[in-house]
């Protein structure tokens, strides 16, 4: 006899419609994985990050999408105002692999009305739970690029 594929649980979330790709909503330790422009749209900037371990929905990746426009460019602003004291200066491959707090929210998609995760803001993480060998943003003061 083999395992079931669901547990009950699951099975239930399953068939009431309920289950959900989500991270619920609440500020997470990440790590930028990536930083990059997009090939076909050079102008938007493609942030990937990793909940970290010991959280609610550890080892998901989320994302978000930044554009450099003139119009668009308060949203870059906002998302990385506390941790980037000069983003002129910041190339971004001084932001992979560091450790920083995402606020994500939960919003209706714009163009299918559907759920989707939003991170929001970064933040220095200040929480703890850091191995000694993770790069946390904004934790070393000698260091004039981040906030």
């Amino acid at each position: 006899m083999t395992d079931a594929l669901l547990t009950p649980e699951q099975a239930q979330a399953y068939l009431d419609g309920t289950a959900s790709n989500l991270v619920p909503a609440g500020d997470y330790r990440v790590k930028i994985l990536s930083v990059d422009r997009m090939e076909n749209k050079p102008e938007t900037i493609q942030w990937i990050f990793k909940v970290m371990g010991g959280q609610d929905s550890a080892g998901r990746q989320l994302r978000a999408w930044t554009k450099t426009t003139p119009e668009a460019i308060w949203a870059l602003k906002r998302l990385v105002e506390d941790i980037i004291v000069d983003p002129v200066t910041v190339a971004a491959d001084d932001l992979m692999d560091q450790i920083v707090c995402a606020h994500v929210t939960i919003e209706k998609r714009s163009d299918t009305g559907e759920d989707t995760n939003r991170v929001n803001k970064l933040s220095p993480w200040t929480g703890g739970g850091v191995d000694e060998d993770e790069p946390v943003l904004g934790a070393d003061d000698d260091d004039d690029l981040f906030a």
